[in-house]
Protein backbone atom coordinates (compact mmCIF):
# COMPACT_ATOMS: atom_id res chain seq x y z
CA UNK A 1 0.00 0.00 0.00
CA UNK A 2 1.40 3.39 -0.97
CA UNK A 3 2.01 6.04 1.74
CA UNK A 4 -0.94 8.20 0.67
CA UNK A 5 -3.42 5.32 0.95
CA UNK A 6 -1.86 4.25 4.26
CA UNK A 7 -2.31 7.75 5.66
CA UNK A 8 -5.92 7.94 4.43
CA UNK A 9 -6.81 4.63 6.09
CA UNK A 10 -4.94 5.34 9.33
CA UNK A 11 -8.03 4.90 11.57
CA UNK A 12 -8.60 1.45 10.07
CA UNK A 13 -6.44 -1.59 9.37
CA UNK A 14 -6.77 -5.06 7.91
CA UNK A 15 -6.39 -7.70 10.60
CA UNK A 16 -6.58 -11.48 10.84
CA UNK A 17 -9.60 -12.43 12.93
CA UNK A 18 -10.83 -15.80 14.07
CA UNK A 19 -14.53 -16.37 13.53
CA UNK A 20 -16.57 -18.54 15.87
CA UNK A 21 -19.73 -19.88 14.27
CA UNK A 22 -23.06 -18.50 15.35
CA UNK A 23 -24.51 -20.31 18.32
CA UNK A 24 -21.18 -21.05 20.00
CA UNK A 25 -20.94 -20.05 23.67
CA UNK A 26 -17.95 -17.73 24.15
CA UNK A 27 -18.12 -18.10 27.92
CA UNK A 28 -17.01 -21.75 27.56
CA UNK A 29 -13.52 -20.49 26.77
CA UNK A 30 -13.01 -19.81 30.46
CA UNK A 31 -10.60 -16.98 29.69
CA UNK A 32 -10.52 -13.28 28.95
CA UNK A 33 -11.10 -12.64 25.25
CA UNK A 34 -8.12 -10.24 25.18
CA UNK A 35 -5.33 -11.46 27.48
CA UNK A 36 -6.59 -15.00 28.39
CA UNK A 37 -6.56 -14.17 32.12
CA UNK A 38 -9.34 -15.60 34.29
CA UNK A 39 -12.53 -13.70 33.41
CA UNK A 40 -14.37 -11.59 35.96
CA UNK A 41 -17.01 -9.86 33.82
CA UNK A 42 -19.21 -10.47 30.80
CA UNK A 43 -19.56 -7.68 28.25
CA UNK A 44 -22.15 -7.84 25.44
CA UNK A 45 -20.92 -7.67 21.85
CA UNK A 46 -23.86 -6.33 19.82
CA UNK A 47 -24.88 -6.10 16.20
CA UNK A 48 -28.49 -5.14 15.60
CA UNK A 49 -30.71 -7.26 17.83
CA UNK A 50 -28.07 -9.96 18.32
CA UNK A 51 -25.86 -9.85 21.40
CA UNK A 52 -23.16 -12.27 22.52
CA UNK A 53 -21.72 -12.33 26.05
CA UNK A 54 -17.93 -12.01 25.89
CA UNK A 55 -15.78 -12.71 28.99
CA UNK A 56 -13.16 -10.17 30.09
CA UNK A 57 -10.90 -9.73 33.07
CA UNK A 58 -11.18 -6.52 35.10
CA UNK A 59 -8.26 -4.80 33.35
CA UNK A 60 -9.50 -5.61 29.86
CA UNK A 61 -13.04 -4.61 30.73
CA UNK A 62 -11.68 -1.16 31.62
CA UNK A 63 -10.03 -0.66 28.25
CA UNK A 64 -13.18 -1.88 26.46
CA UNK A 65 -15.14 0.92 28.13
CA UNK A 66 -12.25 3.38 27.72
CA UNK A 67 -12.29 2.82 23.96
CA UNK A 68 -15.94 3.87 23.72
CA UNK A 69 -15.23 6.95 25.85
CA UNK A 70 -12.25 7.81 23.64
CA UNK A 71 -14.36 7.52 20.49
CA UNK A 72 -17.01 9.80 22.00
CA UNK A 73 -14.38 12.38 22.99
CA UNK A 74 -12.79 12.27 19.52
CA UNK A 75 -16.21 12.58 17.87
CA UNK A 76 -16.98 15.69 19.94
CA UNK A 77 -13.53 17.15 19.21
CA UNK A 78 -13.91 16.44 15.49
CA UNK A 79 -17.38 17.95 15.38
CA UNK A 80 -16.22 21.12 17.15
CA UNK A 81 -13.15 21.39 14.92
CA UNK A 82 -15.24 20.98 11.77
CA UNK A 83 -17.88 23.48 12.89
CA UNK A 84 -15.20 26.02 13.92
CA UNK A 85 -13.40 25.75 10.58
CA UNK A 86 -16.72 26.05 8.73
CA UNK A 87 -17.61 29.34 10.41
CA UNK A 88 -14.05 30.63 10.19
CA UNK A 89 -13.94 30.01 6.43
CA UNK A 90 -17.41 31.50 5.92
CA UNK A 91 -16.40 34.67 7.78
CA UNK A 92 -12.82 35.05 6.58
CA UNK A 93 -13.40 33.97 2.97
CA UNK A 94 -17.00 34.99 2.17
CA UNK A 95 -16.50 34.29 -1.54
CA UNK A 96 -15.82 30.60 -0.94
CA UNK A 97 -18.50 28.31 -2.30
CA UNK A 98 -20.57 26.12 0.00
CA UNK A 99 -18.79 23.05 -1.40
CA UNK A 100 -15.33 24.47 -0.60
CA UNK A 101 -16.36 25.39 2.95
CA UNK A 102 -17.93 21.96 3.47
CA UNK A 103 -14.77 20.22 2.21
CA UNK A 104 -12.54 22.24 4.55
CA UNK A 105 -14.84 21.53 7.50
CA UNK A 106 -14.99 17.80 6.70
CA UNK A 107 -11.19 17.56 6.55
CA UNK A 108 -10.86 19.42 9.85
CA UNK A 109 -13.39 17.13 11.52
CA UNK A 110 -11.41 14.07 10.37
CA UNK A 111 -8.07 15.18 11.83
CA UNK A 112 -8.77 13.96 15.41
CA UNK A 113 -9.63 10.50 14.08
CA UNK A 114 -6.36 10.29 12.16
CA UNK A 115 -4.32 11.39 15.15
CA UNK A 116 -6.14 9.74 18.05
CA UNK A 117 -8.53 7.17 16.63
CA UNK A 118 -6.29 4.12 16.95
CA UNK A 119 -4.67 3.21 20.27
CA UNK A 120 -1.93 0.63 20.72
CA UNK A 121 -2.58 -2.36 23.00
CA UNK A 122 -0.60 -2.79 26.19
CA UNK A 123 1.96 -5.63 26.37
CA UNK A 124 0.24 -8.98 26.78
CA UNK A 125 -3.04 -7.74 25.30
CA UNK A 126 -4.38 -8.38 21.81
CA UNK A 127 -6.15 -5.05 21.38
CA UNK A 128 -6.67 -1.71 23.13
CA UNK A 129 -10.46 -1.98 23.03
CA UNK A 130 -12.99 -4.73 22.44
CA UNK A 131 -11.48 -8.10 21.53
CA UNK A 132 -14.56 -9.70 19.96
CA UNK A 133 -17.30 -8.42 17.63
CA UNK A 134 -20.50 -9.80 16.19
CA UNK A 135 -20.19 -9.79 12.39
CA UNK A 136 -22.84 -9.59 9.67
CA UNK A 137 -23.83 -13.27 9.69
CA UNK A 138 -24.22 -13.31 13.48
CA UNK A 139 -20.92 -15.10 14.12
CA UNK A 140 -18.36 -13.86 16.66
CA UNK A 141 -15.06 -12.51 15.30
CA UNK A 142 -12.22 -12.69 17.81
CA UNK A 143 -8.87 -10.90 17.83
CA UNK A 144 -7.19 -13.72 19.76
CA UNK A 145 -6.70 -17.09 18.05
CA UNK A 146 -6.16 -18.80 21.39
CA UNK A 147 -9.46 -17.48 22.77
CA UNK A 148 -11.34 -18.48 19.58
CA UNK A 149 -9.99 -22.06 19.80
CA UNK A 150 -11.09 -22.28 23.41
CA UNK A 151 -14.59 -21.04 22.51
CA UNK A 152 -14.96 -23.40 19.52
CA UNK A 153 -12.95 -26.32 18.20
CA UNK A 154 -12.83 -25.18 14.58
CA UNK A 155 -12.79 -21.36 14.23
CA UNK A 156 -12.31 -20.05 10.71
CA UNK A 157 -9.74 -17.45 9.79
CA UNK A 158 -10.88 -14.22 8.12
CA UNK A 159 -9.18 -10.97 7.17
CA UNK A 160 -11.35 -7.97 7.96
CA UNK A 161 -11.19 -4.21 8.44
CA UNK A 162 -11.07 -3.17 12.08
CA UNK A 163 -10.71 0.18 13.79
CA UNK A 164 -12.93 3.20 14.32
CA UNK A 165 -16.62 2.40 13.70
CA UNK A 166 -17.70 4.16 10.52
CA UNK A 167 -20.81 5.57 12.21
CA UNK A 168 -18.63 7.52 14.66
CA UNK A 169 -16.51 8.99 11.88
CA UNK A 170 -19.56 9.84 9.79
CA UNK A 171 -21.22 11.60 12.73
CA UNK A 172 -18.41 14.18 12.92
CA UNK A 173 -18.33 14.63 9.14
CA UNK A 174 -22.09 15.12 9.03
CA UNK A 175 -21.95 17.76 11.77
CA UNK A 176 -19.10 19.57 10.02
CA UNK A 177 -20.78 19.59 6.61
CA UNK A 178 -24.08 20.68 8.17
CA UNK A 179 -22.33 23.55 9.96
CA UNK A 180 -20.70 24.61 6.69
CA UNK A 181 -24.01 24.69 4.84
CA UNK A 182 -25.69 26.65 7.65
CA UNK A 183 -22.82 29.15 7.83
CA UNK A 184 -22.85 29.68 4.06
CA UNK A 185 -26.64 30.09 4.00
CA UNK A 186 -26.63 32.64 6.85
CA UNK A 187 -23.72 34.71 5.56
CA UNK A 188 -24.85 34.89 1.94
CA UNK A 189 -28.08 35.84 0.21
CA UNK A 190 -29.69 34.93 -3.09
CA UNK A 191 -29.53 37.39 -5.98
CA UNK A 192 -31.49 36.72 -9.15
CA UNK A 193 -29.90 38.34 -12.18
CA UNK A 194 -31.91 39.23 -15.29
CA UNK A 195 -30.42 40.40 -18.57
CA UNK A 196 -32.90 42.83 -20.14
CA UNK A 197 -30.58 44.34 -22.75
CA UNK A 198 -31.15 41.63 -25.36
CA UNK A 199 -27.52 40.47 -25.10
CA UNK A 200 -25.74 37.92 -22.96
CA UNK A 201 -24.22 39.60 -19.91
CA UNK A 202 -21.38 38.69 -17.59
CA UNK A 203 -21.89 39.90 -14.03
CA UNK A 204 -18.94 40.67 -11.76
CA UNK A 205 -19.17 41.12 -8.00
CA UNK A 206 -16.30 42.95 -6.30
CA UNK A 207 -14.09 42.13 -9.27
CA UNK A 208 -14.97 38.42 -9.32
CA UNK A 209 -17.04 36.73 -12.04
CA UNK A 210 -20.40 35.83 -10.52
CA UNK A 211 -22.70 34.78 -13.38
CA UNK A 212 -23.22 34.61 -17.12
CA UNK A 213 -26.80 35.49 -17.98
CA UNK A 214 -28.69 34.89 -21.22
CA UNK A 215 -31.14 37.59 -22.31
CA UNK A 216 -34.65 37.38 -20.86
CA UNK A 217 -37.47 37.47 -23.37
CA UNK A 218 -40.67 38.55 -21.68
CA UNK A 219 -41.91 37.06 -18.45
CA UNK A 220 -40.68 33.56 -17.66
CA UNK A 221 -40.22 31.80 -14.34
CA UNK A 222 -37.01 30.28 -15.74
CA UNK A 223 -35.51 33.61 -16.79
CA UNK A 224 -32.24 34.77 -15.28
CA UNK A 225 -29.65 33.11 -13.07
CA UNK A 226 -29.66 32.67 -9.31
CA UNK A 227 -26.39 33.26 -7.46
CA UNK A 228 -25.50 33.58 -3.79
CA UNK A 229 -23.41 36.59 -2.81
CA UNK A 230 -21.91 37.58 0.55
CA UNK A 231 -24.04 39.92 2.59
CA UNK A 232 -22.97 43.53 2.96
CA UNK A 233 -21.84 46.21 0.52
CA UNK A 234 -20.81 44.87 -2.91
CA UNK A 235 -19.88 46.46 -6.21
CA UNK A 236 -21.83 44.81 -9.05
CA UNK A 237 -20.85 45.28 -12.67
CA UNK A 238 -22.54 43.95 -15.79
CA UNK A 239 -20.59 43.66 -19.03
CA UNK A 240 -21.76 42.78 -22.51
CA UNK A 241 -20.10 40.23 -24.77
CA UNK A 242 -17.74 42.87 -26.20
CA UNK A 243 -16.57 43.86 -22.70
CA UNK A 244 -18.37 47.18 -22.49
CA UNK A 245 -19.89 48.07 -19.12
CA UNK A 246 -23.68 47.98 -19.20
CA UNK A 247 -24.22 48.80 -15.55
CA UNK A 248 -22.18 49.44 -12.43
CA UNK A 249 -23.78 49.76 -9.00
CA UNK A 250 -22.70 49.62 -5.40
CA UNK A 251 -25.41 47.69 -3.57
CA UNK A 252 -26.14 46.28 -0.14
CA UNK A 253 -27.00 42.58 -0.02
CA UNK A 254 -29.24 41.97 2.98
CA UNK A 255 -29.13 38.81 5.05
CA UNK A 256 -32.22 36.64 4.90
CA UNK A 257 -33.73 38.33 1.82
CA UNK A 258 -33.85 37.56 -1.88
CA UNK A 259 -32.71 40.23 -4.32
CA UNK A 260 -33.16 41.18 -7.95
CA UNK A 261 -30.45 42.64 -10.16
CA UNK A 262 -31.65 43.69 -13.62
CA UNK A 263 -28.84 45.61 -15.34
CA UNK A 264 -29.90 47.56 -18.38
CA UNK A 265 -33.52 47.58 -17.22
CA UNK A 266 -34.18 51.07 -18.62
CA UNK A 267 -37.77 51.21 -19.69
CA UNK A 268 -38.75 48.17 -17.61
CA UNK A 269 -40.81 48.27 -14.43
CA UNK A 270 -41.10 45.59 -11.73
CA UNK A 271 -43.91 45.17 -9.26
CA UNK A 272 -45.48 42.56 -7.01
CA UNK A 273 -49.03 41.24 -7.06
CA UNK A 274 -50.44 39.79 -3.85
CA UNK A 275 -53.73 37.94 -3.58
CA UNK A 276 -55.56 35.61 -1.19
CA UNK A 277 -56.69 32.58 -3.24
CA UNK A 278 -59.00 31.50 -0.44
CA UNK A 279 -60.93 34.77 -0.80
CA UNK A 280 -61.02 35.84 -4.48
CA UNK A 281 -63.38 38.70 -3.66
CA UNK A 282 -60.51 40.57 -2.01
CA UNK A 283 -58.81 40.94 -5.38
CA UNK A 284 -55.08 41.47 -5.77
CA UNK A 285 -52.84 44.30 -4.62
CA UNK A 286 -50.04 45.63 -6.79
CA UNK A 287 -46.99 47.32 -5.31
CA UNK A 288 -43.86 48.68 -7.02
CA UNK A 289 -40.57 47.24 -5.81
CA UNK A 290 -38.69 49.01 -3.06
CA UNK A 291 -35.64 51.03 -4.01
CA UNK A 292 -34.51 52.53 -7.26
CA UNK A 293 -32.13 51.49 -10.01
CA UNK A 294 -31.48 47.93 -11.19
CA UNK A 295 -31.03 46.37 -7.73
CA UNK A 296 -33.92 45.56 -5.39
CA UNK A 297 -34.35 43.73 -2.08
CA UNK A 298 -37.46 41.64 -2.51
CA UNK A 299 -40.28 40.64 -0.21
CA UNK A 300 -41.10 36.95 0.00
CA UNK A 301 -41.91 35.82 -3.55
CA UNK A 302 -43.98 32.73 -4.33
CA UNK A 303 -44.21 33.07 -8.13
CA UNK A 304 -41.34 34.46 -10.20
CA UNK A 305 -42.06 36.51 -13.30
CA UNK A 306 -45.47 35.02 -14.00
CA UNK A 307 -49.05 36.14 -13.35
CA UNK A 308 -51.04 34.96 -10.39
CA UNK A 309 -52.95 31.78 -11.29
CA UNK A 310 -56.72 31.65 -11.22
CA UNK A 311 -58.03 31.04 -7.69
CA UNK A 312 -59.45 27.64 -8.62
CA UNK A 313 -55.99 26.39 -9.55
CA UNK A 314 -54.29 27.32 -6.29
CA UNK A 315 -54.15 25.17 -3.18
CA UNK A 316 -53.13 27.09 -0.11
CA UNK A 317 -53.73 27.07 3.61
CA UNK A 318 -55.38 30.48 3.39
CA UNK A 319 -52.27 32.68 3.24
CA UNK A 320 -51.38 35.27 0.65
CA UNK A 321 -49.59 34.46 -2.61
CA UNK A 322 -47.18 36.99 -4.09
CA UNK A 323 -45.98 37.09 -7.69
CA UNK A 324 -43.15 39.18 -9.14
CA UNK A 325 -44.03 40.79 -12.47
CA UNK A 326 -42.18 42.86 -15.06
CA UNK A 327 -43.24 44.72 -18.18
CA UNK A 328 -42.23 47.78 -20.21
CA UNK A 329 -43.04 50.82 -18.10
CA UNK A 330 -45.37 52.11 -20.79
CA UNK A 331 -47.59 49.06 -20.20
CA UNK A 332 -46.94 48.53 -16.49
CA UNK A 333 -49.98 49.01 -14.25
CA UNK A 334 -47.83 50.34 -11.36
CA UNK A 335 -45.02 52.85 -11.78
CA UNK A 336 -45.29 54.85 -8.57
CA UNK A 337 -45.30 53.80 -4.90
CA UNK A 338 -49.02 53.51 -4.67
CA UNK A 339 -51.48 50.66 -4.08
CA UNK A 340 -53.78 49.66 -6.88
CA UNK A 341 -56.40 46.96 -6.16
CA UNK A 342 -57.11 44.93 -9.30
CA UNK A 343 -58.96 41.71 -10.09
CA UNK A 344 -56.94 38.57 -9.34
CA UNK A 345 -55.52 36.64 -12.28
CA UNK A 346 -54.85 39.63 -14.54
Amino acid sequence: MNPAARALLAPWRRADLWVVARGADATQAGACACCLAPPTHLEPARRGVRAVAVPYCAACRRHVHAERTRWLAIAVAGGLAGASVAWALALAAPWCSAAAIALGAALASALPWWGLGVARPAPGHEVAGAAAWVVADGALACASEAFARRAASDPSRARRWVGVPVRWALSTTTLAVGSALVAHALLTAEVRVLALTGDRLTVWADGRPAAVVDPARGESSAAGVRVRLPTGRILLEARSADGSVVDRAEVIVERGRAHLYAPGDHGRCFWTETAHPSDPAMGAVRRPLEGSGPFHALPEIDIWLAPLPAPAGVRTSGGAVTALRQRPCTDAPVRAPELAPVPAGL
